[in-house]
């Protein structure tokens, strides 16, 4: 039995996916201003990064081969495939490509979950 309904996996896999734009954007503009102070330090550790993919891995594992076999369409998956290379990359590349390949790894995600659940849906 599933606890969340297709459509919840996908709200659930965007907001996830949101959360992970929104840390890597915010977290380095709040770090500068100082407004974080020790929360901060957590928030930029390699651990935190891990903590945030595990959700977004296992939602696209719930989603998108349910997605698949109910509108049979490959486009979101293949859309999502992307965007969690980019997001494994992102956590091995350097600083200075941290950030922009985790922001275009959750945008992918994002558009993923989105055109799934359009799919979905009917």
């Amino acid at each position: 039995m599933n606890l969340l309904s297709a459509s919840q996996r996908d709200l659930a896999g965007a907001l996830c996916s949101g959360l992970c734009l929104s840390h890597c954007l915010l977290t380095p503009l709040l770090l500068a201003s100082g407004a974080l102070g020790t929360m901060g330090a957590v928030l930029a550790t390699e651990t935190t990064h891990w903590v945030l993919l595990g959700p977004v891995l296992l939602l696209a594992v719930l989603s998108f081969p349910a997605g698949i076999k109910h509108h049979g369409r490959y486009l979101p998956a293949m859309i999502a495939g992307a965007g969690l290379l980019l997001l494994l990359i992102a956590l091995m590349a350097g600083e200075a490509l941290e950030a922009w390949l985790t922001a275009a790894g959750a945008l992918a995600m994002l558009a993923a979950h989105g055109l799934n659940r359009r799919w979905s849906r009917g």
